[in-house]
């Protein structure tokens, strides 16, 4: 019998002090709950069910102090643990599929171990003890919300946390501290919380949303919340962009470019370091980079859209040849389907006539070794169509990989020539310098360190030429590593079509095979029968 009520009492200190031992979920509680769930939706007998496929179970009015063993409740979509003695919020992370969960008239003071449930829509923390409004990041497609009758106090706190919640449409809050200091609480909340439908059981009308604009302080405050999102709006604009960017960039192998400067000119290279301080330097460093970045910029402008196009040209042939596919598959089945039919209808007469049609079992054998040369001849045809089409398709992929890594090697002729003149201006500034250096009468003008680095000519001439042959194999490096992605990536979706030409057509050839000999058996095994009749007659 299943416990439809709570022992339970409070002392003055808060603490839970239980007049009843309290109740542990386990398997009996679990299929008690399954029974009268099934009874009240007058579902058929199910006392069997797996928990695995369980999709909603309650537990309500249990006593429950401690949420523990659903370990097998996988799919599980609604749970309800309402009205027992629940502390904390726990045992359920692994319940990723859950999109109803309540939880209201426990004890819970905090919201938390939420983090997996992101496909939870409706949530009920009514009557707890939460005081602060957290713990709900991740659950972003949260539609019903109940935080009535808690602790909260801050009501700026809870509508600026939930702000995130794009898809927040019902929200109950009623019962909280911060009511009684914020009179015009709705007003806040509707004006911040602008999805909302439903506030504290009440339809948000047009008439109530007139209330903000009538009122002088909220009107203000409307301005200033209409300026956040129009500039929330644009930073979630250029991020998207930003994002769909770095995708095309990716997708054409040359993300890594975006880094390239900054692995140039890397701090912890000794050598740059001592030579950046050298005067005059840095400002030729930065010209440097802009022109690193105009090429890369005119790189992007090429390549990206003969990578999209290379793109649109492989999904192309995947689909011609996928529907090529079926249309052989059809074509098969057609011709099975006909020898099935009339094989049936041969066995048929023989059934309803006797021996005298026993003799179309030799035309129809014969014709099942038709069937076989002709399902075989059918597929060697595919696999030459399919091979030709792969080969061709090959040559397609190899011209515009080329013609892309011809792309990424000029841009790197580019790179290449800017570094080398960048290592001249190097050489005659320091050239320069350290004859300045060497005329001086007075050095505070160069630290302890720049000086020691100066008046050695062949550490200064070392280190340049130690930079720029590091930056040297740096952009070879690069150069290589991008022209092998991009023919890799091509490399790889050739040898990938051409593995599943060899697996699909050795499990046809298999198939054709077993069909034949299965087919054989039985119009043999039927002809036995027959001989075997006549005998005994």
């Amino acid at each position: 019998m299943i416990n439809h009520q709570i022992i339970i009492n409070k002392k003055k200190d808060g603490k839970i002090r239980f007049t009843a031992d309290p109740t542990v979920i386990d398997e009996r509680l679990i299929r008690e709950a399954m029974k009268k769930h099934f009874e009240e939706n007058k579902v058929p007998n199910m006392d069997g069910l797996p928990f695995s496929e369980l999709r909603v179970l309650s537990l309500s009015f249990q006593n429950i102090h401690k949420i523990q063993n659903l370990d097998g409740l996988v799919n599980l979509e609604k749970l309800q643990l309402d009205n027992n003695i629940i502390e904390e919020i726990e045992g359920i992370s692994h319940l990723v599929k859950l999109k109803w969960l309540d939880l209201s008239f426990n004890c819970i003071k905090k919201i938390k171990n939420l983090d997996t449930l992101t496909e939870l829509q409706d949530l009920s923390l009514y009557n707890n003890e939460i005081v602060t409004v957290e713990g709900l990041d991740k659950c972003t497609k949260l539609n019903v919300l109940s935080l009535g009758n808690n602790k909260i106090d801050n009501l700026d706190a809870m509508y600026t946390y939930l702000k995130q919640f794009k898809k927040l449409e019902v929200l109950n809050v009623a019962g909280n501290p911060f009511i009684k200091k914020e009179a015009d609480y709705k007003l806040y909340i509707m004006l911040h919380l602008t999805s909302l439908k439903y506030l504290d059981y009440s339809f948000i009308d047009e008439a109530m949303r007139n209330l903000i604009k009538e009122d002088e302080k909220l009107r203000g405050e409307l301005a200033q919340q209409e300026l956040q999102m129009r500039q929330q709006e644009e930073i979630e604009r250029e991020e998207n962009e930003k994002k769909a960017r770095l995708a095309k960039l990716k997708e054409a192998k040359i993300a890594i470019l975006e880094t390239l400067t900054d692995e140039m000119f890397s701090k912890e290279d000794l050598d740059y370091e001592r030579i950046r301080k050298i005067k005059g330097i840095e400002e030729e460093i930065q010209k440097f980079i802009d022109r690193i970045k105009e090429a890369t910029l005119e790189l992007q402008k090429r390549i990206i859209p003969k990578n999209e196009i290379m793109i649109a040209k492989v999904q192309k042939f995947v689909q011609e040849l996928n529907e090529k596919i079926r249309e052989t598959e059809n074509e098969t089945k057609a011709i099975i389907q006909v020898f099935e039919r009339e094989k049936k209808h041969i066995f048929r007469r023989i059934d309803a006539a006797g021996k005298d049609y026993k003799d179309e079992l030799t035309p129809l054998r014969d014709k099942l070794e038709k069937l076989d040369k002709d399902l075989m001849n059918i597929e060697l045809e595919f696999v030459e169509i399919e091979s030709s089409a792969i080969e061709g398709f090959e040559y397609t992929l190899r011209t515009a990989t080329d013609e892309m890594t011809t792309m990424v090697s000029e841009t790197f002729q580019i790179y290449k020539q800017e570094s080398t003149e960048l290592n001249n201006t190097f050489t005659k500034i320091a050239n320069e310098e350290m004859d300045r250096f060497a005329k001086s009468t007075d050095e505070s003008e160069w630290d302890e360190e720049q000086a020691a680095f100066l008046e050695n000519r062949d550490t200064v001439t070392m280190a340049i030429s130690q930079f720029f042959e590091n930056l040297q194999t740096k952009l070879i490096k690069k150069e290589a590593d991008i022209a092998s992605a991009i023919k890799e990536e091509a490399r790889q979706f050739i040898a990938k079509k051409k593995e599943e030409q060899y697996e699909r057509n050795r499990k046809n050839i298999s198939n054709i095979a077993n069909l034949i000999s299965m087919l054989r058996r039985e119009i043999d095994e039927r002809r036995h029968a027959d001989d075997e009749s006549e005998s005994n007659a």
